[in-house]
């Protein structure tokens, strides 16, 4: 029996910021972007879909908002350990919907977490 709630979240953080979550099979469950996100709006948007095996980010420091939504969900952190290029971002996201390139780059976290 698989676990429901089995989700990956990747986050982008900015003046506005961006949260993803898959499932095991890569599939969007939710991509959202948004002005001032506020970290407590981010927790409880990803909380609905149940907690997360991982928070990802796509740079290779992890901002502190991330650290710090991780810890409050008691999950792991995954970053790439050099910065990706753009193309490679492009690239991997290709064939998924997004608005902007916020949402682009919590759906690339999320899906090479």
């Amino acid at each position: 029996m698989s676990i429901k709630n089995e989700i990956v979240v990747g986050i982008d953080v900015g003046l506005t910021s961006a949260v993803c979550i898959v499932d095991k099979n890569l599939n969007v469950l939710f991509l959202k972007s948004k002005r001032e996100y506020k970290k407590s709006e981010m927790i409880d948007d990803i909380l609905k879909f149940g907690k997360p095996l991982l928070i990802c980010c796509d740079v290779p420091k992890v901002p502190k908002k991330i650290l710090k939504i991780a810890k409050s969900l008691g999950s792991k952190i995954f970053h790439p350990t050099k910065v990706i290029s753009e193309e490679k971002k492009k690239r991997l996201t290709y064939g998924y919907e997004y608005k902007n390139w916020h949402e682009r780059d919590a759906l690339f976290a999320a899906i090479v977490g």
